[in-house]
Formats: C-alpha cells, sequence, structure tokens
C-alpha cells in the first residue's frame, strides 16, 4: 500500500493512550485538544489506514470527553458514528445514521460519551471531485461550508446523495414544475434540509432571496398545508423519534442521564440567552412597562404558562395587566388599548399568525408591542416594536418546546426587576398591601 503524498507516516498503524493531554499522538492529520469528564481511567484507541489519496481512522474511547479537533493539511473530513454513539457536536447531538462533514479548518467540539466509536474519511478537495466525476455524480454532491450533519442512514447513502427523504423525493420530483422564485426555495431546501428544520420562514426567505409569500407558495405547490407542516415532514425525515421528545436524549439513557441532560439543557439555554439578549433592546422594554397603563400578556400553548407568569408578577408592581391564551380574547382585549398600554407576546417559534394579528390591532389602537422569542428573524419578532430574542438549540417542530420556555422565564424575570427599579415606590406598597391580603391565607 503506497503511502499518499502528504502522508510521510507507515500506511497502517494503531495508536492507543490514557491521557488525554496527548490526543495528537500518533496522527498528524488532525489537531485536537481533549479533556477527560469521568474520574475512572481513560483509553483511546486509534486505527490509523493511509490510503494514496485519502485516510481512514478509526477512532474509539471508554470514557465521556469533551475534544475539540480540526482537520490538517487542508483535508476534508467525512465522520460516520456506531451504532450505539450518544455525544454532542457543536452543542448538538448526534447519533448513528448522521455523518458529519467538516470544510477544511473547521472546528468540531465534542462531548463524547462512554463507548465512542466513529470513522473518519480525511482527503483532498480535488481528489473528492475526482471521485465524482469518475462516477458520473458530480452534481449529486457537493462540498460542506463549515461543518454540516447529513442523513445517510441506511440506503440514503447511496449514489453519493446525502439527503433523502419522502418530502424531499417529493421535492425532486416536482421541482421542474415549480415557479423559478420557487425552485429558488426547492434549492435552498434541498441544498441544507438540516439547517431549515431549525430557521424561521423569514429566515429561509432571507437565505434563499425571495419573499415570505413565495415560501409559503412553494410549500402549497408541494401538497403541503404551509411552512410548519414543511419543518414537520423534513424532521419526520430527518430526525429520530426521540429527539420529538427532548433534543438530547437517547432511547436507552437511565434516570440520571436524563436528569444531566435535562438539566445541562436548560442551564445552557439560560447562559446562551444571556449572549443573546441585546441590552438595548431589554431597557427600551423595561422603559415601556414601567410607564404604561396596562399590560397585557400574550401566548399560545406552551408558551401560555409563560404569559401567566409574567401575568402574576407585573400586577403585584402595581401596574394594571391581563392575560389571554385565547386568539378571540386577545384581539378584544388589545383593541381596547391606548398609546399608553402595553402588549407583550411569548412565542417560541415566532410564527404565530394570531400572535401577528393581535399586533397589528394593538398597533392600530396606538399602543406599543414586545415580543420574547426564540427566533430573531421570525414574523412576530418583525412586527414587534421591540423584540427580544433568546437563544436555545430547540427545533421548532417539537410539540412542546422545553429549554426555550425557562429562557423566556427568565426573560420575564429580567423585565420585572428592571420595572420594579424603575417603580420602587409602587412596588414597596403593593408588596405589602398583597403580603398582607395572605395573612390569613397560610399557617
Amino acid at each position: 500500500m503506497k503511502a499518499p503524498g502528504f502522508i510521510t507516516r507507515p500506511a497502517v498503524e494503531v495508536v492507543e493512550f490514557t491521557d488525554p493531554t496527548i490526543a495528537n499522538a500518533g496522527i498528524e492529520l488532525i489537531e485536537q485538544d481533549a479533556v477527560l469528564l469521568a474520574s475512572t481511567p481513560l483509553r483511546v484507541r486509534r486505527v490509523i489506514v493511509r490510503l494514496e489519496t485519502a485516510a481512514v481512522v478509526f477512532h474509539s474511547a471508554n470514557q465521556r470527553v469533551r475534544s475539540s479537533t480540526s482537520a490538517r493539511e487542508e483535508l476534508l473530513a467525512y465522520v460516520v458514528f456506531g451504532p450505539q454513539v450518544r455525544g454532542t457536536v457543536n452543542g448538538l447531538p448526534i447519533r448513528p445514521g448522521v455523518m458529519l462533514a467538516a470544510e477544511p479548518g473547521a472546528e468540531a467540539r465534542f462531548v463524547t460519551e462512554p463507548g465512542w466509536q466513529s470513522i473518519t474519511v480525511m482527503l483532498r478537495p480535488q481528489h473528492l471531485r475526482t471521485h465524482l466525476l469518475t462516477r458520473h455524480c458530480e452534481g449529486q454532491f457537493r462540498l460542506p461550508s463549515g461543518l454540516e450533519t447529513l442523513n445517510v442512514s441506511g440506503k440514503r447513502a447511496d449514489g453519493g446523495q446525502a439527503w433523502r427523504g419522502s418530502v424531499l423525493r417529493v421535492l425532486r420530483a416536482k421541482s421542474d414544475d415549480l415557479r423559478a422564485s420557487e425552485r429558488r426555495v426547492a434549492e435552498y431546501v434541498l441544498a441544507a434540509p438540516d439547517k431549515v428544520i431549525y430557521q424561521s420562514i423569514s429566515e429561509v426567505a432571507e437565505n434563499a432571496g425571495i419573499s415570505e409569500p413565495t415560501v409559503i407558495r412553494f410549500c402549497r405547490a408541494l401538497g403541503l398545508k404551509g411552512y410548519h407542516d414543511l419543518k414537520i415532514r423534513l424532521a419526520q425525515d430527518l430526525v429520530p423519534e426521540e429527539k420529538n421528545i427532548h433534543e438530547d436524549v437517547g432511547p436507552g439513557d437511565d434516570a440520571a442521564t436524563l436528569c444531566r441532560k435535562v438539566l445541562n439543557a436548560n442551564s445552557l439555554a439560560i447562559q446562551d440567552s444571556l449572549e443573546t439578549l441585546a441590552p438595548d433592546q431589554v431597557e427600551r422594554a423595561v422603559r415601556l412597562l414601567a410607564r404604561a397603563s396596562h399590560i397585557e400578556f400574550i401566548g399560545f400553548g406552551g408558551s401560555a404558562p409563560v404569559a401567566m407568569d409574567a401575568y402574576h408578577k407585573f400586577f403585584r408592581l402595581g401596574i394594571p395587566c391581563g392575560w389571554q391564551d385565547d386568539p378571540h380574547m386577545q384581539a378584544m382585549a388589545v383593541s381596547l388599548m391606548t398609546p399608553r398600554s402595553v402588549v407583550v407576546a411569548i412565542s417560541h417559534s415566532g410564527s404565530s399568525k394570531d400572535i401577528v394579528e393581535t399586533f397589528e390591532i394593538a398597533k392600530q389602537a396606538g399602543a406599543a408591542t414586545i415580543a420574547i422569542v426564540s427566533h430573531r428573524k421570525s414574523p412576530v419578532a418583525t412586527i414587534a416594536d421591540v423584540a427580544l430574542c433568546v437563544h436555545t438549540r430547540e427545533t421548532g417542530f417539537k410539540p412542546e418546546p422545553m429549554s426555550s420556555r425557562i429562557a423566556h422565564l427568565c426573560v420575564i424575570d429580567v423585565l420585572a426587576v428592571g420595572v420594579a427599579l424603575r417603580r420602587s415606590g409602587d412596588f414597596v406598597a403593593s408588596v405589602q398591601k398583597t403580603r398582607k391580603a395572605l395573612i390569613n391565607k397560610r399557617y
């Protein structure tokens, strides 16, 4: 076996180590820093096979490890995972049936669980193009941009195509029948379906260079009810069933693992939101709420309890408040508002038609509108006077987002504290009255 021109090491080499600080041992193809996240001894095994124009690395580890890895030598990297693999890459879950594709120099931050197994193929871009041209399938594959996850489980990996699924097959079959503007949406969805399921309709429209109504027409041309229906169908093709329950869980997780994963996800949502929230927007929201003569909090589904929690906090500040989870009641309530009134909407997806319509009615009455959302470029955020965007790694297709609800509650706490500071006199008087009213309610 001839060693490739850019590799001078043996054609086949086995490397084993127990010290994560020497994670680069025996391999010149990658740069890696690793940290052991468990107290028991670490055992890592690598088998490196160097071919004429590529290299294949078999990797296994017995403990939970956090590592940061990037390919050297201008190499593309494609990674597939063993049947029991569990972990994350750049905060996103990985699993069997998913391929990780990385452009040269792209950094992958892994957290790997015990029993990790992976196979990595590394080669230069020009060698990949030669391979595809030889097999007449260059048009069916594209080089990765940054770090991407591709669905390649089972028969879906044939022909060099990264994604196949029921809605994607329909899209490929109908693409020639679409209008030119709709084909631009089709091209974007086919190129990055795993990204589309995490994006709002506004983000897809912007990335495809078309309008939001065109996205809707595209969805209906496929026989779908709308954009949300498209995301659900894509998710059914690309996402394992348990991810509809929670982003990070696996079917074999025990109670201790469930506790760690769910609580860590909630903690991460709060940390990410601290980085995402714009202080100037928070200041604007606090200023509007502090001078409001009336505040109405609205939300649907999992966001409704957040709206009720906000009402519970703000009425004790001495501000007349209400909360609504019914679209008809919301419309009627905001139609009676005045220029000193404020409507606060909580929505994970930011794509609720009813909230957009409620905001439009409130604006006609002269009221201010504040949106607490997880997607900055969503319709609700776009129409709001003030948009407070938190960042969570949840998708918009799950029936009940979890981590985002925690982040939204934290934003409500921030606003309540900010308003209380501005209205400290009213707040102290209101707290004394409410405490006095509860004296006889408790033992």
